[in-house]
């Protein structure tokens, strides 16, 4: 009986960490991005729609590094963005379908 109870607590932890470590490690934060990335003023855009914005590096910005109003199916993805802390990344406006994925956010010095 003493051992029967003992498998039947370790089949529970292992259905309940296994799914647990296969999320986390597919949803883990930090982007996987691992390839150059192209300097780049910021983005606008407007009425925009299927669209993605990737490998860009995007550091300098008088308020926000990506603007979109209007837009819709857009991904973000693979992007380095660094703004001051008195400046915003990503604005969006009126947006449907936008995803952000596997990007870095950093925070520069003010200038």
């Amino acid at each position: 009986m003493k051992q029967t109870m003992r498998k039947i607590k370790i089949y529970i932890a292992l259905n309940v960490l296994i799914p647990f470590f296969a999320i986390n490690l597919s949803y883990g934060q930090g982007a996987r991005y691992t390839g150059t990335y192209t300097k780049s003023s910021a983005i606008e855009y407007r009425d925009k729609s299927n669209f993605v914005i990737e490998g860009l590096e995007i550091t300098n910005s008088d308020r926000y590094l990506i603007v979109l109003y209007n837009c819709e199916n857009v991904i973000i993805r693979n992007n380095r963005l660094a703004s001051a802390p008195t400046r915003l990344a990503i604005y969006l406006d009126n947006c449907k379908n936008v995803t952000v994925i596997d990007n870095t956010f950093e925070m520069s010095s003010p200038d």
